[in-house]
């Protein structure tokens, strides 16, 4: 992620003069921050590129070459892969275990108001 801000927070010309070059990130990017390279219309940018909201073409006028294109391309297919596939048992029995576990509670608390709502109205018509 660091390098992919690096590279487009250069690409967009964040780097001046009066800010860190972008060699100098490589070594402490925290540190760097501060010098304000990395605004907000960069992370804008990155997220927009990573979730596939950005075409090829809003890339380059970005001013990022080609390779760097099919770089931010094939990371994003990847990020969007770790994010939504299972790919161990462990993480197939983990998605179950929530998906069943917030089934159960939707289950248990429409059970419970149910309940309430017939013992409130038993109760109410016993005292009249």
């Amino acid at each position: 992620m660091q390098l992919g801000l690096i590279e487009l927070a250069s690409a967009m010309g964040t780097f001046s003069d009066e800010t860190v070059k972008a060699e100098a990130t490589n070594g402490s990017f925290e540190s760097t921050l501060q010098d304000g390279w990395m605004t907000a219309e960069v992370m804008s940018n990155y997220l927009r590129i990573m979730a596939g909201d950005m075409t090829e073409a809003e890339m380059a006028a970005l001013g990022l070459s080609d390779a760097s294109i099919k770089g931010f391309v094939k990371q994003a297919k990847a990020a969007e892969e770790a994010a939504t596939k299972v790919r161990t048992f462990s993480q197939l029995v983990d998605t179950a275990a929530e998906a069943l576990g917030s089934g159960w509670s939707e289950t248990i608390e429409i059970l419970l108001v149910t309940s309430r709502r017939q013992l409130n109205y038993l109760l109410e018509s016993m005292t009249y």
